[in-house]
């Protein structure tokens, strides 16, 4: 769903992932045109309580067809170094340990 004043556009619960925008001269001058573009979407938190709500923390809609590579790298406050992540092993997220142990609840 979406709306606007032809000048701007808000779009409302769209799914992360590749989308195809289209662009539609409104006086009919030029033809229209198309362009793909990339939505990704991450949660503010994770619980890794084993809850099913935020136990992982991901990137959502990160795709290999616009993003040849990528790193995340997650930090506690201090700086100090908990999790790497790349594309692949974005899939299945971060799940609040580093190593075999489980992390307090904290800032990361």
């Amino acid at each position: 769903m979406f709306f606007g004043d032809g000048l701007s556009y808000i779009f409302r619960n769209v799914n992360p992932g590749l989308h195809t925008i289209y662009i539609k001269d409104i006086n009919n001058c030029e033809a229209s045109i198309s362009t793909t573009v990339s939505l990704i979407r991450y949660p503010k938190f994770i619980t890794s309580n084993e809850g099913s709500f935020n136990d992982y923390w991901k990137i959502e809609g990160l795709n290999d067809a616009l993003y040849k590579s990528a790193e995340i790298n997650i930090f506690d406050r201090y700086g100090k170094h908990l999790f790497y992540m790349n594309l692949r092993t974005n899939l299945r997220g971060w799940n609040g340990m580093r190593g075999n142990n489980k992390l307090q609840a904290t800032i990361y």
